[in-house]
């Protein structure tokens, strides 16, 4: 069996499992996500509300030509620039996928790295977080893409529903639990100058 390869106390592993049920099934009872589909979709004048942190930048709504959701203009920063998108009641349940993307393009006058960063909510990067990088000179766009390196745990946990052909356990620091991601953050790392950039939707790609 599994137990000897997994070192989660007992009274963790049900009560986590547990709450993993829970959740599969309000995500069931609300919209049963297929495909390709949109996890955050930046809506309300793309304006900040309590699902979103800022840290030294501003943003604005895209505008409406240029396929893109956000407009966000940055500073520079010792340690991060950017938007950290926060899951309701915690937890987004994205057990079902394998990652997540969205568009990207560099307005500013210099080359840009933009990171985004999955993590679950004990996440001490890199413990327990899951990252994707994208450099764009002025001017270009691209796509921004997270694969999930999946803990063995939270492979245990989705095989009792069923579902097989997953990827084999990742056993590194950088492990997640996609069944509990805490945040989803969009950064520049350690700015020396103004930056802007655009960026789409957060869109998650299924298994």
């Amino acid at each position: 069996g599994m137990s000897g390869e997994i070192s989660v106390r007992p009274a963790a592993t049900s009560r986590v499992v547990a709450s993993g049920v829970c959740m599969l099934m309000v995500l069931i009872g609300t919209a049963q996500v297929k495909a390709e589909s949109v996890l955050f979709a930046f809506t309300h004048g793309g304006k900040p509300n309590d699902a979103v942190e800022l840290r030294s930048v501003d943003v604005t709504t895209a505008k409406p030509d240029s396929g893109m959701a956000l407009h966000v203009d940055g500073e520079d920063d010792a340690a991060w620039a950017g938007i950290v998108l926060k899951a309701p009641h915690g937890r987004w349940n994205l057990a079902e996928h394998d990652g997540l993307m969205l568009d990207v393009r560099n307005v500013g006058g210099n080359p840009l790295t933009i990171v985004c960063r999955v993590a679950n909510a004990d996440a001490d990067p890199p413990l327990h977080c899951n990252e994707g990088q994208i450099t764009l000179i002025p001017g270009e766009r691209g796509t921004l893409a997270v694969s999930f390196k999946r803990s063995a745990f939270s492979l245990a946990g989705i095989r009792m529903f069923g579902m097989h052909g997953f990827p084999p356990p990742y056993s590194g620091e950088d492990a997640i639990d996609p069944s509990m991601v805490s945040s989803v953050s969009i950064l520049v790392l350690k700015p020396k100058s103004k930056f802007s950039f655009e960026i789409g939707d957060v869109r998650l790609s299924s298994l």
